[in-house]
C-alpha cells in the first residue's frame, strides 16, 4: 500500500512527465507549422486592434480602461509568440548543433579515406615499379589471365 505522500510524489511525476511530452510534442509541431502560426498571430494582432477600435468608439466614457485592456491583451499575446519563436530558435539551435557535429565526423572520415587512398596509391606504384621490368617480358593477349613468355 502507498502513502499518501508517495501518492502525491508519484502523481507530480507523472505531472511533470506528460508535461514535458505535451511540451515537446508543441515544440516541435509549431516548428512544423510555423507558417500557420505566423498568419494566426497577425489574425489575433489584427482582432485586437479592431477590438480596441470598435470598443473605444462604442463605450466612449471607459475609453483609459478599454485601453489599457486592449494594451494588456497585446502584450500577452506578444509574450506568448515570443516565447513560441524561442522555442522555435532554440530547437533550430539544436538541429544546426547537431548537423555541425555530423558535418564534423565525415570530414574526419573522409581526411582518413583520403589519408588511406594516397598510401595505398604509394604501395601500388612501388609494387608496379618493382615489377614493370619483370612485365616487359611477357606478351599478353586479349583474353584474361594468358600471358605467353617471349621467345
Amino acid at each position: 500500500m502507498t502513502s499518501f505522500n508517495g501518492w502525491i510524489f508519484k502523481s507530480i511525476t507523472r505531472l511533470g512527465h506528460n508535461y514535458w511530452v505535451f511540451h515537446n510534442r508543441f515544440r516541435t509541431f509549431f516548428h512544423a507549422n510555423k507558417s500557420i502560426f505566423d498568419v494566426l498571430f497577425l489574425l489575433i494582432y489584427t482582432l485586437e486592434q479592431l477590438g480596441l477600435f470598435v470598443f473605444s468608439i462604442y463605450f466612449n466614457a471607459h475609453v483609459i480602461l478599454i485601453t489599457g485592456l486592449s494594451i494588456l491583451f497585446i502584450l500577452t499575446t506578444l509574450s506568448i509568440d515570443k516565447i513560441c519563436m524561442e522555442s522555435r530558435y532554440k530547437e533550430l539551435e539544436r538541429t544546426q548543433h547537431q548537423q555541425e557535429v555530423h558535418i564534423t565526423k565525415l570530414e574526419t572520415y573522409l581526411e582518413a579515406s583520403m589519408k588511406d587512398k594516397k598510401e595505398l596509391i604509394k604501395m601500388f606504384d612501388n609494387y608496379i615499379g618493382d615489377t614493370a621490368a619483370d612485365l616487359e617480358e611477357f606478351e599478353y593477349d586479349n583474353s584474361p589471365r594468358k600471358a605467353k613468355k617471349k621467345r
